[in-house]
């Protein structure tokens, strides 16, 4: 195998340059001679000719530089890159002309895919993307030799425009770059090093941070760099003819030409001339250029009182004159984009009495940037007569958002599992000119960052044919980092695992009355899984503490993954402390004093970051991202610690674990706990023995059945009968019922004694009162003789089912169901394929069956648990058929069937909140063996889990739902 001799023996081959007069290419040039140095610790020559006697030398030109239609057309191919887009070949061949010399060839077919090329001889070489957003520090090489392996043809880009949205940058970013460049408003300095990111990640396409910049009018040097970099500049969706969001403000006050008011109402003629200027002063540049108009600060821009003809009129007049505008002043190889954020989408598609923006011809051959909900879920997508417009459509997607219901500005919250399955489903739809992504600092958003660009890349590679394939990706991810093999498997599940968290709830959202602190015993399992993960993450911190990459492992895996564990488990803690507040129970501030802890080791992990590696990343955490009781950070709160002061005495109190019920031990205020067991499903319970006193407690547990054992829950230790006992602060026993031992009997009593306690009047008075609780375990059991086939299995009223957890899968010609692992709040999700299908003939819908057991003849409620996202029809449905047994069937909407209005109806703000919607039917179940089946209907409905309830039973509250129900 052929072999180049990038750095070897000391010797560093030459760059040769011919960059045919494009402009541009020599600085990207400069950029990839300084990756080598980075490896090699030298820097290479960058000269125009090949030198003769040089052994290596590598070559960067284009399709149309003269060598390599010249001396090098036998041995460079460039039939696959001419006329593509961003395309690139890399060879290895002998001089034709100069016998004996060995040249690696990067070829672009235009200046972009140039530079791609030679960041992708980078990353081979061992240079992240992330080297300097990640201190994903290179290592140096004795030398570097490349292979064949290294020869190939680019495909051009999936997406024709894809890059990221800087927003929200205050106080992080600004004053990060306030510190180290000299101004809350990016700089040349400072853009060379994002658009340089962007570049090394395939991007292409730029909106620059506009919350107290604005890019050009700040320094017009950011253009003309973006321009020599090739880096296409847009702007977001209230920013159209390159002007930036608040330049109006800044400006009309010294400019009387553009008048004071925003509005093409009372002042078309000053906006005109505003867009003018703009347009004029940015016309040299690349630029995709955005059009519409929209109201001051992201508003709407007419009053509350317009009609919607009102505000599609005033906005056709706004783009007419843009358009002539663009055409007489900066036109453009680049199409122009009209983003449908919001109201926009309502002005788009119109109603039954007002044709809407989309039947306007002046917009087909425009792209229409698409815009999801804020939360990372995908609206409206277009149907087959609207991908005929030649402009096609585009996706804003959201990593980061500052408005309602709850702002999330701070951490990675967005599972990539979550990402595949929106972008992926968009794409299917054909919404394939235009991807960004509101990425609000950069840092904290490094692999969601990665994967969406990648994504928007190459789908053929990571599309909706790699299902399950993220958790390869954010191995590989670590590996580019930098990370072997093994240290990459480990970080991965664990940057995995921390980002879920915040899928089932964003960190900005949580407070204590969310996950619940008894029922299902949520919050204590929860807290199980944080700790397991801590702890391992600990483990690998140690292993990278002292090399080249702890600085990047703590960036992108120990501190989010902590201070994501801290904030969780602070709420977590307050769940449990306001149920043991309810139950009386001292054991109330051990949880008390947790939050505190809590609290204080966020906040030294913020410092930590901000004063590690010199203070580089200084001000980066310093959003406030904890207990938001307003949609923004006003009024924050950490939970509250309630402490309870115990009496002096002992006093005997007893609760059940996973219920909210206890009580105390005296005979006029006490009253018989019920523990409902079944040998079936949940043979075992536990309960809960606690001081509520200062001096320590001294009882006995006692009960008569021989059916019954007792045990200690922490240690396993058998419990014998009346025999004393201790406890300062709380015990928990497990309560184990024997069916083998068992005599029929449907219910007898554990009595839990106190000795020595608190001595109450009437005890004191009469001295005959016990002081003593009793636990009723009330027990069932179900007869599965007959049963012949695997069901779920009906447990106090309830059946609870994962979606994966089918008993059969029914795919037909025109469909099929497939799971997506680790998607969702509990286990995965199960959609439908294709995903652009509705399925209106039952024959042709897939479907998933459950074998359910019913313990009664009796109505059941279904729950269906689907994932938070909006209809792809334009004011459509989530909806799915429920079947039980042989019925014909409920058509289920998993979202409210009027009202529903994604951004900003209260429906939609529970679901994006929640991270799910539960749609809700009725069946009839008859004793034993049911069968419930889903059938497809409206694509985009993603099941997660589904929950039966029996009318005839309490349903318990819970964040996650019930767990799952036993199979047997």
């Amino acid at each position: 195998m052929a072999e180049f001799n990038l750095f070897k023996n000391g010797v560093l081959a030459p760059i040769v340059l011919e960059d045919n007069g494009v402009h541009g290419v020599k600085k990207m040039a400069g950029i990839f001679a300084k990756d080598i140095k980075r490896v090699t610790g030298k820097a290479p020559e960058i000269i125009a000719d090949i030198p003769g006697e040089a052994s290596f030398v590598i070559y960067l030109g284009l399709a149309e530089s003269a060598k390599v239609q010249n001396e090098f057309k036998d041995v460079i191919d460039t039939n696959a890159i001419v006329g593509k887009r961003e395309t690139y070949g890399i060879f290895m061949f002998e001089n034709p002309v100069n016998k004996g010399q060995q040249v690696l060839a990067i070829v672009g077919s235009d200046k972009r895919g140039l530079t791609y090329g030679m960041f992708s001889i980078s990353e081979i070489m061992g240079v992240s993307p992330w080297y300097f957003w990640a201190d994903a520090n290179v290592k140096q090489k004795a030398e570097v030799v490349l292979t064949e392996d290294v020869c190939k043809i680019s495909k051009e880009p999936s997406v024709r425009y894809r890059g990221f949205f800087i927003n929200d940058e205050q106080p992080c970013l600004g004053n990060w770059a306030r510190e180290n460049y000299g101004s809350i408003s990016p700089g040349p300095e400072l853009y060379e090093k994002i658009f340089e990111l962007l570049l090394r990640l395939k991007g292409n396409y730029i909106w620059p941070a506009m919350w107290r910049s604005d890019f050009t009018l700040d320094y017009f040097e950011n253009a003309v760099l973006a321009n020599e970099m090739g880096v296409i500049v847009g702007a977001s969706h209230h920013e159209p003819c390159c002007r930036s969001g608040q330049e109006f403000q800044r400006l009309r006050h010294d400019n009387p030409q553009y008048g004071t008011e925003w509005s093409f109402l009372s002042n078309a003629e000053g906006i005109t001339e505003f867009w003018k200027d703009g347009l004029t002063r940015n016309k040299d540049f690349e630029n995709l250029i955005t059009i519409g108009m929209r109201g001051e600060n992201d508003s709407y821009l007419m009053p509350e009182d317009a009609t919607l003809e009102d505000n599609i009129n005033v906005l056709k007049k706004a783009i007419v004159k843009q358009k002539e505008l663009i055409s007489k002043y900066a036109p453009s190889e680049h199409p122009q984009l009209l983003a449908l954020y919001k109201e926009v989408e309502e002005y788009y598609y119109g109603d039954e009495n007002t044709k809407g923006l989309k039947d306007w011809e002046a917009l087909d051959n425009d792209i229409m940037m698409l815009c999801d909900d804020n939360f990372a879920n995908v609206r409206t997508l277009p149907d087959d007569e609207l991908r005929k417009k030649n402009g096609g459509f585009g996706m804003y997607y959201h990593f980061d958002y500052f408005g309602e219901p709850v702002s999330y500005l701070w951490i990675n919250t967005s599972p990539l599992t979550k990402v595949w399955e929106q972008m992926t489903m968009a794409y299917d739809f054909g919404v394939r000119s235009a991807w960004i992504v509101n990425v609000g600092d950069i840092k904290n958003q490094e692999l969601p960052l990665s994967y969406f660009l990648d994504l928007a890349y190459d789908f053929d590679k990571w599309g909706t044919t790699a299902i399950n394939k993220t958790g390869e990706y954010t191995v590989n991810w670590l590996k580019g980092l930098g990370f072997d093999a093994k240290m990459s498997e480990e970080a991965a599940k664990l940057v995995t695992e921390y980002v879920s968290w915040s899928g089932r709830r964003r960190p900005e959202a949580l407070n204590s009355s969310i996950y619940h602190g008894a029922h299902e015993n949520e919050a204590r399992d929860y807290l199980n899984r944080i700790y397991e993960a801590e702890e391992k993450v600990e483990e690998l911190y140690k292993q990278v503490k002292g090399t080249d990459l702890e600085e990047c492992f703590f960036q992108v895996v120990y501190y989010p993954l902590k201070s994501v564990a801290e904030i969780n488990k602070m709420h977590l803690y307050a769940s449990l402390n306001n149920v043991y507040i309810k139950k009386r129970m001292k054991h109330a501030n051990v949880y008390a004093k947790l939050i505190q802890d809590c609290v204080k080791t966020e906040r030294n992990l913020v410092k930590e970051y901000h004063t590690r590696n010199g203070g580089k990343w200084n001000h980066m955490q310093s959003v406030y991202h904890i207990g938001f009781t307003n949609w923004n950070d006003e009024q924050c709160e950490y939970p509250i610690s309630q402490f309870l002061n115990p009496v002096e005495e002992a006093r005997l109190l007893v609760g059940i674990a996973d219920s909210e019920d206890s009580t105390g031990a005296h005979r006029w205020t006490r009253h018989v706990l019920h523990m409902p067991l079944c040998f079936e499903t949940n043979a075992t319970g536990v309960f809960e023995v606690a001081n509520g006193g200062e001096k320590e407690l001294h009882y006995r547990i006692d009960w008569d059945e021989d059916w019954i054992e007792v045990t200690a829950a922490d240690d396993g230790t058998v419990v014998e009968k009346n025999q004393p006992l201790t406890v300062d602060d709380i015990k928990l026993y497990n309560v184990r019922i024997n069916k083998d031992k068992w005599n029929q009997v449907d219910s007898t009593i554990i009595r839990i004694y106190g000795d020595d306690c608190e001595t109450v009047a009437d005890e004191s008075e009469n001295g005959g009162s016990i002081t003593m609780v009793e636990l009723a375990v009330d027990v069932t059991a179900i007869d599965l003789g007959d049963v012949t086939e695997k069901c779920f299995l009906e447990t106090n009223g309830c059946i609870s089912i994962e979606a994966n957890h089918f008993s059969k899968a029914i795919a037909t010609d025109k469909g099929e169901y497939k799971e997506i692992k680790d998607y969702g709040r509990t286990e995965s999700g199960m959609k439908a394929y294709p995903q652009t299908v509705r399925f209106d003939n039952p024959a042709d819908a897939p479907a998933l069956i459950y074998n359910v057991y019913a313990l009664e003849d009796a109505d059941y409620e279904v729950n269906i648990y689907a994932a938070a996202s909006n209809p792809v029809v334009y004011q459509g449905k989530l909806a799915l058929k429920v079947a039980a047994n042989d019925e014909a069937g409920i058509i289920v909407n998993t979202i409210p069937e009027i009202d529903f209005v994604p951004w900003k109806s209260n429906s939609w703000r529970k679901g994006v909140l929640d991270q799910i919607h539960i749609g809700t039917c009725k069946v009839s179940l008859r004793k034993g063996v049911n069968t419930i089946k889903l059938s497809a209907i409206d694509p985009g409905v993603v099941i997660e889990k589904l929950v039966l309830w029996n009318e005839n039973c309490e349903k318990r509250d819970s964040y996650l739902g019930p767990k799952e129900s036993k199979i047997d």
